[in-house]
């Protein structure tokens, strides 16, 4: 049959039932969070193309649209666009229609929160594209009720819709679209999030305290806010292939040094200060929004100490969050089963009520199967990789003499500093064969101190032999190694730049041979 001949069907009016509708009775939600191409798409596309569409997507009336359109509720756009696409390319008619269940119009926070929900389980959204779509929900929800609400109120809201989120996450995403966003959009786009975005964020908290703090104590005046100069400085990063968390934060420094006039506050200070704010948020979830897990034999009470959703078919007691909860509140995280989030985001659930299990045989399959579990080993290998590319990668714009042999201070210092001996290193970048930094004096140095020197090849700072035992690896009696896991995996950076440095003075000191042009 032609596409011209194709006949619209009726306009259906029953709720809570599966009915069949073609592509022009469907649009994709005009409130998408999804702003880039889903990166599993073509996977997707693969799978439609040959099973044909095995799930079933929710739609409602959105009353914004014409008569007799039905847009998406709770995800199934990049489902709806690849059908579209399929029948543009093939005109079969098995993609021209697409069974979908009608729910009832709940509210355009409600549909936003349903997208949210469905991405996070499978669209792998990005982290600017959820905090933009988080922040679009704060003002869709006041407009609902008719007055300001809290970021904290928001993530209850949030919760309690179907999208378990924590108060911090909440605040994490707000900080990006106010201080990150403007000035990163290609780099957020692309992608960046994780743990790089959570230590930018660090990063740009314990600047700005200094600054204030200075600032306050100090009388310091200055031409610029802290704003100002910590934007532009980002604005310079503005691109997937220039990112550096390690050169941003010291071009920032010396943004900051030049900005704030302060003579407690040279380029060792603020880093002294920085490391010294930068401690780690243990309250912080690792996961913006709860994930669910394939692993079904992992007991309930690890799964909700993980944070996890219960996988469908396993028994579990629903429980309303505490309202007055503070930030920390490990129920922010409390998972919800994602049938019970529908049923719940439907109104058929009644505070407290126990959920009905839904057997997993009954659940309509995504178009996606779940990969099967790796081996254990093949999953090892890229982590190990992984740990060695970030020992061993030298940026590109970090690649030439003066710029390693700042780092190789900058790494030495911060390891003799934690041992309480950051005095007996001072930097050393006077001439183009330096090594970045030297012993202040051989007499009283301690030992962390001389086993540093040492690397450099100054041999008259060599100690006892058996010093590397005792600060890297320990004895097999009781004493353990002097260097921690995090310092010896900073030595090893070291040890990097270092060679890398000697490597580029030694091809810098070899001599040019002139060319016999006959």
């Amino acid at each position: 049959m032609k596409k011209d001949h194709q006949i619209k069907s009726a306009v259906p009016v029953e709720e809570n039932i599966a009915h069949e509708f073609t592509l022009d009775q469907l649009c994709a939600n005009p409130d998408n969070p999804r702003k880039t191409r889903n990166p599993r798409y073509d996977e997707i596309k693969s799978s439609i193309r040959a099973r044909g569409l095995d799930s079933v997507p929710l739609v409602t009336r959105d009353p914004r649209l014409p008569e007799g359109i039905w847009t998406f509720s709770d995800g199934g756009n990049t489902r709806y666009a690849i059908m579209r696409e399929l029948w543009d390319e093939t005109g079969d008619t098995r993609f021209y229609r697409m069974t979908c269940m009608v729910k009832p119009w709940a509210g355009r926070f409600h549909c936003l929160t349903g997208h949210l929900a469905e991405n996070e389980t499978h669209g792998q959204l990005t982290f600017i594209d959820k905090a933009l779509s988080v922040q679009e929900a704060r003002r869709l929800l006041e407009e609902e009720r008719g007055k300001k609400i809290s970021l904290r109120e928001l993530a209850t809201a949030l919760t309690k819709d179907g999208l378990p989120v924590h108060y911090s996450s909440v605040c994490r995403m707000e900080d990006v679209v106010r201080h990150i966003y403007p000035w990163m959009p290609e780099l957020m786009r692309s992608g960046f999030g994780g743990q790089e975005l959570r230590h930018l964020l660090k990063l740009r908290k314990s600047t700005e305290s200094v600054w204030e703090k200075y600032q306050a104590e100090k009388f310091i005046e200055t031409d610029t806010d802290f704003t100002q100069v910590f934007g532009l400085c980002c604005s310079k990063f503005d691109d997937p292939e220039l990112w550096s968390l390690e050169m941003f934060r010291d071009e920032l420094i010396g943004d900051l040094t030049q900005a704030f006039p302060c003579e407690d506050l040279n380029y060792d200070g603020w880093l002294l200060e920085v490391k010294g704010n930068s401690k780690p948020d243990v309250s912080d979830p690792d996961n913006d929004f709860s994930v669910a897990t394939e692993d079904e034999n992992v007991p309930e009470a690890e799964l909700l100490k993980a944070g996890h959703e219960i996988p469908i078919g396993t028994e579990l007691q629903q429980s309303e969050p505490d309202q007055n909860f503070d930030d920390t509140s490990p129920d922010f995280q409390n998972p919800i089963n994602q049938e019970v989030c529908a049923e719940k985001r439907n109104g058929c659930l009644d505070p407290g009520e126990q959920p009905r299990v839904i057997p997993a045989s009954s659940c309509a399959q995504p178009d996606i199967q779940p990969p099967l579990a790796k081996d254990p080993a093949e999953v090892a290998e890229p982590q190990e990789h992984a740990v060695k590319d970030s020992l061993w990668h030298v940026n590109a714009l970090q690649d030439d003499i003066d710029h390693l042999q700042n780092l190789s201070w900058r790494l030495s210092w911060e390891i003799a500093s934690v041992h309480g001996c950051g005095d007996d290193l001072e930097p050393a970048c006077d001439s183009e064969t330096s090594p970045g930094f030297r012993m202040v004096s051989a007499s009283n140095a301690s030992d962390v101190a001389i086993f540093l020197a040492s690397l450099t090849g100054a041999s008259h700072y060599a100690g006892d032999v058996s010093l590397s035992t005792v600060l890297l690896i320990g004895s097999s009696e009781s004493a353990s190694p002097l260097f921690n896991d995090e310092q010896t995996l900073t030595l090893f950076r070291l040890i990097r730049i270092l060679r890398r440095l000697r490597e580029l003075q030694r091809l810098n000191a070899a001599p040019v041979v002139p060319v016999n042009e006959g």
